[in-house]
């Protein structure tokens, strides 16, 4: 999601003055301080009601915490007092986006793009709405756009998740590694072309990505994951596979496949009960996870609880006829592969 703020063209010296609590919000906003400049903002508010940009940048750090309906008030009033404010228009659109309803927020941003034609930011996001409409080459033509208007390493990141979703991987792989090669720091494409590398069993490049990717950010809790799978998979630095499962666990308790990876990982190592009790938290969590419910038929196999084993097997392929190819390429539960 492409965010624009917007700043004030003069900054006055003191703060009792709405511009310049709106250019410090601003800079407190890119300075992580969100709850500083929502304090500035409603003192903005406060002194002028009636001050577009106040409303608009606002409305941003309400779409960072999340806030989708409070950030769309704030963007209908900074659009009521300022029906020109193009960035209004493109960051309502990304709330819309956020809400599912990607058909308004296509609106939006054509709203955005009649104002100011030559605006990447506002492409791009149309093209992200496009794509979760299944309108591939829209999204395509959108972010092309985008990257012809500006050499935008986002462009390309979002040309590879459409690709992927076109079932086009090495189209996928080439699109993140341009944006790579943009923008070396691009954690966020290392781990896509990481998850795509997985996906094609490519293995021992899906596990560089994530390394890197991981060393460019704090701790993300689905590449902790994804790592810790690629690294089960591999059946290779089990301890490290559990130290990153363990953290992907602890940052979201509440997340099935993460269970189900560490699950995994204690199969692995020969822990069994440990298997099967993250197995069954992951089912208590979403009875219908398929890797949760095979896993937990292979702890069930081994520890000699044949009927329970297959019982669990039989429900996860109804689930996911193709769950178990994975395990079975790595060696595991061979017993269940089919024929």
């Amino acid at each position: 999601m492409a965010l624009a703020l917007a700043i004030s063209a003069t900054s006055a010296s003191g703060a009792s003055d709405p511009e310049f609590l709106v250019n410090r919000a601003a800079k407190l906003v890119l300075a992580g301080d969100n709850d500083g400049a929502l304090r500035d903002l409603d003192e903005a508010i406060r002194l002028s009601p009636n001050l577009a940009a106040a409303y608009s940048n606002r409305g941003v750090i309400y779409l960072q915490k999340q806030d989708y309906p409070r950030a769309i008030v704030d963007f209908d009033a900074a659009i009521g007092l300022d029906p020109t404010r193009a960035s209004a228009f493109n960051n309502r659109g990304n709330a819309y986006n956020e809400l599912g309803r990607h058909d308004t927020a296509i609106a939006n941003y054509d709203q955005a793009l009649s104002l100011r034609p030559i605006y990447p930011l506002a492409l791009i996001n149309r093209g992200i709405a496009h794509m979760a409409l299944g309108q591939f080459d829209q999204a395509l033509s959108d972010v092309d756009h985008a990257y012809r208007l500006k050499t935008e390493p986002l462009a390309r990141r979002v040309r590879g998740q459409i690709l992927e979703k076109m079932g086009d991987s090495d189209g996928a792989i080439e699109a993140y590694t341009q944006a790579i090669r943009l923008l070396g720091t691009y954690g966020e494409a290392y781990g896509l072309r990481a998850d795509v590398y997985s996906r094609l069993g490519k293995l021992e490049p899906a596990l560089a990505d994530y390394d890197k990717a991981l060393s460019l950010g704090s701790d993300d809790p689905t590449n902790l994951n994804n790592r810790c799978w690629v690294r089960a998979l591999m059946g290779r630095d089990l301890p490290l596979a559990l130290q990153d499962c363990d953290r992907s666990v602890s940052l979201q308790p509440e997340s099935a496949p993460a269970r189900a990876t560490r699950a995994f990982v204690h199969l692995r190592m020969g822990s069994l009960d440990l298997a099967l009790a993250d197995a069954d938290s992951g089912l208590r969590l979403d009875p219908k996870d398929a890797d949760a419910l095979f896993l937990r038929g292979a702890a069930r196999h081994e520890l000699g609880l044949g009927a329970e084993a297959k019982a669990d097997i039989d429900a996860a392929t109804a689930i996911n006829p193709a769950v178990g190819k994975p395990y079975f390429d790595a060696g595991v539960a061979a017993w269940a592969r089919p024929g």
